[in-house]
Order: structure tokens, then sequence, then C-alpha cells
């Protein structure tokens, strides 16, 4: 059996000190961690003797504390420089840095993490917390669901980080010692928060959707924030022939922007997409136009003060949509949220018979795929704190 946890009792005692351990860090708020000299990477080969005296360094200053000597030894073992070079070699560890130092290191392996250390000195901060979360957005990107090895105290901190015990597991050691440890789960996929669940979709089932759970999803963009409390948007919902009707327009104006007089010259290299879109517009059951009521079109001038009003607008759509995708994920449907409508601009207001302005377009229907969720910058990339 390759034991895969971090875990440990013997046949007589439950050790309960563990939450002084390597997992520590996981009940510390992610914004705690956030410092201006850390480095947070993928490790690469020349570290791995580095993270191993580090990995070493933290059994053995903190297990003697709340395990007996056999599963110390077993722990600096497990974790013995071959498995971690090995590890690196499969470009699956990552490490923390403090001002130059890797003061801690997660890795895991297909769905399973498989180790979380933080230096003693440095836990409590939110390192381990922020590890695992990363390594799971990097786990869903291929799994629905994410599993690690946890001891029985270690397991409360776990479901705090929202894992569930599936089993518990023994594996024997040295002189009577025993490793129990729970084996535990998070599910990654549906069913969990929409925020991080939501993909855009651009395969669509040929399944109609109920009137009933369109009202839900405009209830839903309506209850959204606004700049003023103007409540700028307008969704405009098409089916059937007067989608197709819809659809139409736009392929004109894909076509005049492609072989007439461009009103977007500079987004030629866009117009393939725009065709590719049209087709994915075409295979979903309902089409969302979203206007702003209090916008005019792109193609007009106006003035700084309208222009910051038109911003404030804007956000407050972009966050009705939001709401509108995130609620229809909950339903069980689909979405994919659209700009290029903006290839046939004045074909679809026309059609419309609008001033109002055309914003962009939400297809909505039952997925016919599962796509994996896109690369993200990570949290160092786009936060800084000014202290």
């Amino acid at each position: 059996m390759k034991m895969r946890g971090i875990t440990a009792r013997t046949k007589q005692h439950l050790f309960s000190g563990y939450k002084k351990c390597e997992v520590r860090a996981a009940e510390t708020a992610l914004p705690l961690l956030i410092r201006r000299n850390m480095n947070y990477r993928t490790a690469v080969l020349k570290e791995a003797n580095e993270i191993y005296e580090m990995v070493q360094q933290t059994i053995k200053s903190v297990y003697p504390s709340y395990y007996p000597a056999e599963v110390v030894d077993f722990f600096c073992e497990h974790h013995k420089l071959t498995a971690i070079t090995q590890d690196i070699e499969a470009g699956n560890v990552s490490i923390v840095m403090v001002d130059g130092r890797i003061v801690g290191t997660g890795s895991f392996s297909g769905n399973h993490i498989t180790r979380v250390y933080v230096l003693p000195e440095y836990q409590g901060r939110g390192y381990g917390t922020f590890m695992v979360k990363t390594m799971e957005e990097e786990i869903v990107k291929h799994h629905n669901s994410v599993y690690l090895d946890a001891s029985l105290p270690a397991a409360q901190l776990y479901e705090k980080l929202g894992y569930q015990s599936i089993k518990h597991e023994k594996y024997p050691v040295e002189n009577g010692v025993v490793l129990a440890y729970e084996v535990m789960e998070k599910k990654l996929g549906f069913g969990e928060d929409p925020i991080y669940t939501r993909r855009s979709i651009r395969k669509f089932q040929d399944k109609a959707v109920d009137m009933e759970q369109i009202i839900k999803i405009i209830h839903a963009g309506r209850s959204a924030p606004s700049a003023k409390n103007r409540q700028p948007w307008k969704y405009i919902l098409f089916t059937g022939d007067k989608k197709a009707e819809l659809l139409e327009q736009m392929r004109r104006g894909i076509v005049r922007e492609k072989l007439e007089k461009a009103k977007l010259p500079k987004s030629k290299y866009g117009i393939l997409d725009a065709k590719i879109t049209l087709n994915i517009m075409e295979s979903a059951p309902v089409i969302l136009l979203v206007l702003n009521i209090n916008g005019k079109t792109p193609f007009l001038q106006i003035d700084t003060d309208d222009r910051f009003m038109e911003m404030n607008d804007l956000l407050s759509i972009g966050a009705s949509v939001q709401n509108m995708l995130l609620m229809a994920q909950q339903l069980g449907l689909g979405t994919l949220w659209i700009g290029n409508t903006c290839f046939a601009y004045d074909e679809l207001t026309g059609y419309l018979k609008t001033d109002a302005q055309l914003v962009g377009a939400v297809a909505v229907g039952y997925q016919a795929e599962q796509p994996s969720a896109r690369p993200r910058k990570s949290i160092t990339d786009i936060m800084e704190i000014v202290l």
C-alpha cells in the first residue's frame, strides 16, 4: 500500500496535537498571506534539496511533540529526497517563497493533494490555505473533485475548506504503531459554488428552456447593484423564428463588415470568431440581447461627463449579467456571454428599432459539453496591497 496521507495514531492513543502541524495554515483567511515579498510558483529541479530540507525540518521540529518516533521516521522517509524530486519532475510541486527563502510547499498528483508543509515559524499566516486552494484551481481543470488524507483531528480543519470524509484508513508502521487517517473529498464540479463552477458554454443540447427558468434568471439580473440605482439594463428574449430573424441580421452585419465598408476596421481579425459565435447562437435555444437604456451608439462621440456615466452604467450591467450567469448555473443551464454583436451593431439595433446602446448578448440552454476551467492569473498577479 502506498501511504498517501500525513496522519498518525497508535493502537492505544489517538494523537490530538496535529492542529499545530502543516495544515495549521488552513485556518487562516487567505488575504492575510499576501505579502510584498511573497513569491508563489512551480518548483524547479534545482530546488529539490531546499524543499527536502524544509519538509524534513518541519517534520522533525513539530511532529515529535505529538507523534511517536516511529511515526516521525515514517514521515521523514515518506517525504524523502527522491520522492520530492519525482514530484518536481512531474511538474506538480509548488513553493511559497518569502524574502528569497522557501517557507512552504504543496504537491498534487491527478486529483490527489499529497503534500502541504509550511515551516513552523510561518504557520498560521494562510500560506497552507493558499496552496490548497491554488492546487484545487489546477485540479478542477481536469477533475470534478479533489481528495486528500487527514488525521481525525485535522479532518475538522479541512472540513472548513469544504472537504468531507468518505472513508477511514489504517496503516501499520513499526513496533505496533498504526497510522490512522481520513480520506477526504471536495467536489469541484457541478453543485458547488457557481462562482467557481460556471463555464462559458459553446455547445448546447436541442432542448427547450422553460420560461419559468428564464424569468428566474432575469430576476437575478434585476437584483444586481447599479450606480445611483439607475438600473440601466434591459433584456430582450429571442427564441424560435424570431431568434432566426435576429441572427440573420447579425449574419448580414458580419458579411458587411468583411466585404463592404467596415465600421470596425481595426478589428477585422475578429470576424472569423464572430462567425463561430453566430453558429453557437444558432444552436442555443434562447438568446438574450443586453441593452443599456441610458447609452447611445458607440459610434458617436460623447463628452467626458457622459463618458463617466456610461462607464458606471456598463459596470452595473456587467454585475447584472454576472448574476444571470450564476443563476443559470444554479438552475442547471449553460450560458455564453457574447460581445461579437459589435460586428452587426447597426443591423441589430435597426432590427430592434431602438436607440438604446447594444452591449452584447447571452446565449442560454442546456449544455452539451463540460469544459475545463480556463487559466486564471494568480492572486499575486492581480492584487497589490499598499501598507
